[in-house]
C-alpha cells in the first residue's frame, strides 16, 4: 500500500482551550492564553462590582482587558483575599494569598468568617454592553476546604504542629469549566457583579478583605471589532 497516499485523520484538539486556539489561529486571529484578574474590596454591602476592562483604577495585581481586545472565558473562580492593614500599600497587595474558603485563623474578627461564607452563598452576574450573560451563577461552585488547612494540626497528637498555608493541588485549585460561549469585548462596558443574598458585614481588624475573580481562557489580540454580539460567533465567520 502507497502511504503516502493514505488519508490522514486530523489529530482530535485534547481540551477546549486548545480547540478554540487553533480554531482563531487557522481563522486569521491573533490568539493566546491568558488570564484576567479582577479584585473587589469588600466592605459591609451586599453587591461588590468588578471592572473588567482597562482603567487607571485598577490594583497592581489586576489583570484587565485591553480596549482592543477580546477575552473568552474557559474556566473562573473566586477566591478571598487579604492584606493586613487598612490602607494597603501595592507591595502588600502583589503578596495578596488567594483562598478558597474563610478560614477563621486568617479571618480572625468576631463574626468575620462566619460573614464571609456569604460570598459563596451568592451569584454572579456577568454583562457585556449592558446584556445580561449570566444572572443565577451560583458561587459555591468555587467553594474548596481541603484536607489541610491553615493552623489546623497536622494530627491529632498534642504537638504543635500545624499546616502553615491552606491546601492548593494544581494550578487550576478553586476553578469551574464556564460552559456557556461567550466573549468579553474590549469596546464595550463589560462588569461583572457579585449580588449576596443580603448585606452583611465582609471587614477585618485593621486590615483590608478582597473578593477576587479570576478568568482563564483566550485573548484575542485586535479582536474587539470582531465581536459586537457578547458571543463568540463572529469569530466562526
Amino acid at each position: 500500500m502507497n502511504i503516502s497516499k493514505q488519508r490522514r485523520t486530523p489529530v482530535k484538539p485534547f481540551n477546549r482551550n486548545t480547540a478554540m486556539l487553533q480554531s482563531l489561529l487557522a481563522k486569521g486571529h491573533r490568539a493566546a492564553e491568558g488570564e484576567l484578574v479582577l479584585f473587589a474590596t469588600l466592605s459591609t454591602s451586599g453587591t461588590y462590582t468588578f471592572q473588567v476592562n482597562e482603567n487607571q483604577n485598577k490594583l497592581v495585581t489586576e489583570v484587565r482587558l485591553r480596549q482592543g481586545d477580546a477575552f473568552i472565558p474557559t474556566s473562573m473562580g473566586l477566591y478571598l483575599g487579604k492584606v493586613a492593614s487598612a490602607t494597603p500599600t501595592d507591595a502588600q497587595i502583589a503578596a495578596v494569598e488567594k483562598m478558597t474558603f474563610p478560614n477563621a485563623i486568617t479571618f480572625s474578627k468576631s463574626g468575620e468568617a462566619a460573614n464571609l461564607q456569604a460570598i459563596y452563598n451568592s451569584r454572579i452576574q456577568i454583562q457585556v454592553n449592558s446584556v445580561n450573560i449570566t444572572e443565577t451563577l451560583n458561587t459555591q461552585r468555587f467553594y474548596r476546604v481541603g484536607q489541610a488547612q491553615k493552623g489546623v494540626l497536622t494530627a491529632a497528637s498534642g504537638t504543635n504542629n500545624a499546616f502553615l498555608a491552606s491546601e492548593w493541588t494544581n494550578e487550576n485549585y478553586g476553578m469551574c469549566p464556564v460552559s456557556q460561549a461567550f466573549a468579553f469585548n474590549g469596546i464595550q462596558n463589560n462588569i461583572v457583579n457579585l449580588l449576596l443574598p443580603a448585606a452583611v458585614d465582609c471587614t477585618g481588624t485593621s486590615s483590608t478583605n478582597y473578593a477576587i475573580l479570576v478568568f482563564k481562557g483566550l485573548q484575542v489580540i485586535n479582536g474587539a471589532n470582531s465581536v459586537t454580539d457578547a458571543s463568540i460567533s463572529a469569530f466562526n465567520r
